[in-house]
């Protein structure tokens, strides 16, 4: 019973928020996805930075407590996203999407190539 305490606890008050994207187009369609405002200074290096290819079902996510993610460690501080879609290694700058979020918040992207949908949503689970 002890145990079980504890891990509630731990997972109680432990808990990292992240923003996170979620890749669930329809037509299997690789996403690249990166981070282009809202963290620290240093963190607009390109291996510092959020920034990656995302496979048909998968997720990626960046805490907010973390300064190449956020700027500031408050989930409620905004981030900018861009969606890009990789073509033979290079990204396609005609088709870049801009989305705005929460560090704390999450991005669901769904459709197809042609027709990409998003939905931005904030830590409380809110559609923004």
């Amino acid at each position: 019973m002890t145990r079980t305490l504890l891990i509630f606890l731990m997972l109680t008050f432990l808990t990292v928020y992240s923003y996170c994207v979620y890749n669930q187009m329809s037509d299997k369609t690789e996403l690249f996805v990166y981070q282009d405002s809202g963290q620290n200074n240093l963190a607009h290096a390109k291996d510092r930075r959020f920034h990656h290819n995302m496979a048909p079902g998968s997720k990626e996510c960046c805490p907010w407590d973390v300064g190449d993610c956020s700027r500031e460690s408050n989930k409620d501080h905004g981030v900018s996203l861009v969606i890009n879609y990789p073509q033979d290694g290079r990204k396609n700058q005609d088709l870049k999407h801009r989305i705005q979020c929460t560090a704390g918040g999450y991005v669901i992207v769904k459709g197809t190539y042609d027709q990409l949908h998003y939905f931005v949503y904030n830590a409380d689970h809110q559609l923004s």
